[in-house]
């Protein structure tokens, strides 16, 4: 028990401890300084990093949004496509083709697209990129609509 009272211990045992102590004091100190530098650097550079990427994320995402407005544009200015849906009934064979191969382009071109519809205003699938013709979209049949 004489381990644990200090007043116990020889002298030479005191000036030991004291002397280790002191000398460990400014390593302790200047070890604790070092690593809340280091931590607070890598905190830093994490949190730049994080904005970074979230910057050039929303910078792609609005260049993919932009990119599909141009999409949807170039197909309402396709005079063919618009010709067909006013006049689907009446359109020639030729006007019918050309319309498919423009939605068929356009779906095979992009990655983003997996089927192009065009519709009429009742919400029935008159042209489709796929073989989904006369799907029903409006609401009233349902049944008729494809659920992912």
């Amino acid at each position: 028990m004489r381990l644990f009272r200090p007043t116990g211990w020889p002298m030479l045992t005191k000036l030991l401890v004291t002397f280790g102590l002191i000398a460990l004091m400014p390593l302790i100190v200047t070890g604790l300084y070092s690593y809340d530098v280091a931590r607070q650097t890598v905190l830093q550079a994490q949190v730049q990093s994080l904005t970074s990427h979230s910057s050039e994320l929303a910078a792609r995402l609005d260049l993919l949004l932009i990119e599909r407005r141009q999409n949807i544009r170039q197909l309402a200015s396709d005079w063919i496509l618009t010709y067909f849906s006013q006049t689907e009934a009446q359109a020639s064979t030729e006007i019918h083709i050309a319309a498919q191969r423009g939605l068929d382009n356009l779906a095979q071109s992009n990655p983003y697209f997996q089927a192009v519809y065009l519709m009429n205003p009742d919400g029935e699938v008159i042209l489709s990129s796929t073989e989904n013709v006369g799907l029903n979209f409006s609401g009233s049949s349902v049944g008729s609509v494809q659920r992912w």
